[in-house]
């Protein structure tokens, strides 16, 4: 994956549509947690659209279309069988479709494969969180309860934490297994918050997955960094915190840091696509 990511498309910062990007991108994740697409699909689906709109002038009322196209192209390459993307399940995200619209996807996957030369399988975040994350409580050595049964690490100070070398040992407990979902919960906020966001060339994917690691980390108690980790992520720990005080932090301040948003209300999500994706299509009719 180290050596893919390197073939992914610098973002130039300027595309004609970049106003639109954060509610497009919005629609993109409610779109695929609505058809429960894997974040593989989520993800890689943001990065094709992101690098498509940065190169192309789009009418405002097409890029509802664009970003279905980019879930379907993600689908196709990620989904299991049963659950592909087929472009007349997408249909029913624009309002007052018509069949002579369908031609639309069609000619836009053309250009949209045209645009990335057929090379659309690149590595995302999340594809390098997810092998980070199972590594994700190494050096726990013991995990205990507080007074309030909270989950903590032994010890505050990391110097007084034995580095374990079984990365597996804290699954034993049920506090250990809390501390790892914890992990993941927070872990997926900050990919969901950071991917609406502007993207960054600063940064690869690969760095920044191991970064966001590292801040779900510190916010359960796990404030270091282990020689497995930075073997494993080839990212020490100077390099980490690099990139969590030049990226992450800034836009994780504590007033905006909510972790509810981890937990839409599924039966909401219908609704709040269609009505994002009438907004836009309303302009396609009216033009």
């Amino acid at each position: 994956m180290k050596v893919q990511e390197t073939k992914r498309l610098r973002w130039e910062h300027r595309s004609p549509q970049l106003r639109q990007r954060r509610g497009m991108v919005s629609f993109i994740m409610k779109v695929c947690m609505h058809e429960r697409y894997s974040s593989d699909t989520t993800y890689l689906a943001i990065y094709l659209y992101d690098r498509f709109t940065d190169r192309h002038s789009i009418a405002e009322c097409q890029l509802t279309f664009v970003s279905l196209v980019c879930v379907v192209l993600s689908g196709k390459l990620l989904e299991v069988d049963h659950s592909i993307p087929r472009y007349h399940r997408m249909t029913k995200f624009i309002s007052n479709f018509r069949q002579s619209q369908y031609q639309t996807f069609l000619g836009l996957e053309k250009y949209v494969l045209d645009a990335f030369r057929c090379d659309i399988l690149v590595p995302t975040e999340i594809n390098f969180l997810q092998f980070y994350m199972l590594y994700a409580v190494d050096g726990i050595s013991s995990v205990v309860a507080d007074e309030n049964n909270n989950s903590i690490v032994a010890g505050s100070d990391p110097s007084k934490i034995e580095v374990g070398t079984n990365n597996f040992a804290p699954y034993a407990s049920v506090q250990g297994a809390d501390i790892v979902e914890k992990i993941k919960e927070t872990a997926m906020l900050i990919l969901q918050e950071l991917s609406r966001l502007d993207p960054t060339n600063e940064f690869p994917p690969s760095w920044i997955a191991a970064s966001i690691l590292m801040f779900a980390r510190r916010e359960n108690s796990l404030n270091f960094w282990t020689p497995k980790l930075a073997a494993i992520t080839s990212y020490t720990l100077a390099e980490v915190q690099c990139c969590l005080v030049a990226y992450i932090e800034p836009r994780f301040k504590e007033s905006s840091f909510n972790r509810n948003f981890m937990a839409p209300d599924f039966r909401s999500v219908n609704k709040e696509v269609f009505i994002l994706a009438k907004e836009t299509t309303d302009q396609n009719n009216n033009n």
